[in-house]
């Protein structure tokens, strides 16, 4: 049956799909081929960098639902969305009990991931929130705490052999991993690699969290969907 917030399978183009169709809309329109009309003007080189791209239009409107996360944004396309504010609060939480340490803190990770801000904005089709798109420090700033707390929250997720949190309940539990698989909630995987080796002292063969990160996914795809 039909998911709340959710089309059918019938009805939602997977990400495969989008990805051989209408993704020569991602990259802001760059990947179109290269024809005489448009062969003196080739994709900049931030345009050739997009890896995370938003849902085209027109597969947008046949169900908005599809792609909008019900319980926690991830990255910047749905950042402060009303719906979603209750999650920023336990991301932050979430951080302090299990990712800080007295030798690790959100300053040590700010400094790990500002040198990365400008390559991460890059990964995203513009534009951002407002908050996040300016050229400022302040805005800057923000851009960088988002994917902390973001990227330390799919990290620790990982980590935890990818059991429920019963601070939330098995309900909000299944939505926060069919939300993670949703095409305008993620990160770029550098992102969550950096975080990774920060936060386990201790990360294993080359390799390992792509190991870990495949596990969850396999993991998330067998949780019950939150409604009937």
């Amino acid at each position: 049956m039909e998911q709340m917030g959710r089309s059918s399978p019938e009805m939602t183009p997977s990400h495969s799909d989008i990805e051989k169709g209408d993704v020569k809309h991602g990259v802001c329109s760059s990947q179109e081929e290269m024809t005489p009309e448009n062969s003196d003007n080739p994709p900049s080189q931030e345009e050739e960098s997009t890896i995370i791209f938003k849902v085209p239009h027109r597969l947008r409107e046949v169900n908005e639902n599809a792609y909008e996360p019900n319980v926690i944004s991830i990255g910047p396309y749905h950042y402060r969305k009303p719906h979603l504010a209750r999650m920023e609060d336990f991301k932050k939480w979430w951080f302090k009990k299990f990712v800080e340490k007295p030798h690790l803190g959100l300053h040590q990770f700010r400094e790990a991931i500002r040198p990365l801000e400008g390559k991460i904005r890059n990964c995203y089709e513009r534009p951002l929130h407002p908050d996040l798109d300016k050229d400022e420090k302040i805005d800057k700033e923000k851009f960088v705490d988002m994917m902390v707390y973001d990227g330390c929250f799919v990290v620790q997720l990982i980590l935890e052999d990818h059991q429920y949190d019963w601070k939330l309940g098995q309900y909000i539990s299944a939505e926060i991993f069919q939300d993670l698989l949703l095409l305008e909630n993620q990160l770029p995987f550098f992102v969550l690699l950096e975080l990774y080796s920060m936060i386990n002292p201790n990360p294993g063969p080359r390799g390992h969290f792509n190991v870990l990160a495949t596990s969850a996914l396999n993991f998330s795809a067998k949780i019950p969907a939150p409604y009937p």
